[in-house]
């Protein structure tokens, strides 16, 4: 009869295991197709433009890790790496928008992946106009 009992046992911890990951993948599905309010959009449209404000390109790509998510695949770049440092400069360029890039945005909340797409927005026109700058 003890035969009997563990394997019951053992397949039951297995099926609550197989269910709490369908419940966390359900949850998770459930939380990352949610539509934001225009309240929490705003709210994030302020947080990025309070980061970006004032600040260069270079000023940027080292302050990123202080807006990104923490979970995210950003490395924090330091300044003084940047700075006079073309491959650097655009070594941290191509990292952040890939980690910021909407279609690399898979499973991340719907908060995360509207901020992804905020920011990958604004770097990319800083971007630019430090390319210009730089022309000049």
């Amino acid at each position: 009869m003890g035969h009997t009992e563990e394997p019951s046992q053992e397949s039951d911890s297995q099926q609550s295991k197989v269910n709490d990951k369908e419940e966390e993948a359900r949850l998770k599905k459930e939380h990352s197709d949610r539509k934001l309010s225009e309240i929490e959009q705003k709210e994030i449209d302020n947080r990025v433009i309070l980061w970006a404000k004032n600040k260069n390109f270079i000023f940027m790509m080292s302050s990123l890790h202080q807006i990104i998510w923490s979970n995210s695949s950003w490395e924090t770049v330091h300044h003084f790496d940047l700075l006079n440092n073309d491959n650097e400069i655009d070594l941290a360029k191509r990292k952040a928008l890939l980690t910021l890039h909407p279609d690399k945005q898979h499973g991340a909340s719907t908060e995360q992946k509207y901020l992804a797409t905020r920011l990958f927005s604004v770097i990319k026109q800083e971007w630019d106009t430090y390319i210009k700058k730089k022309k000049v």
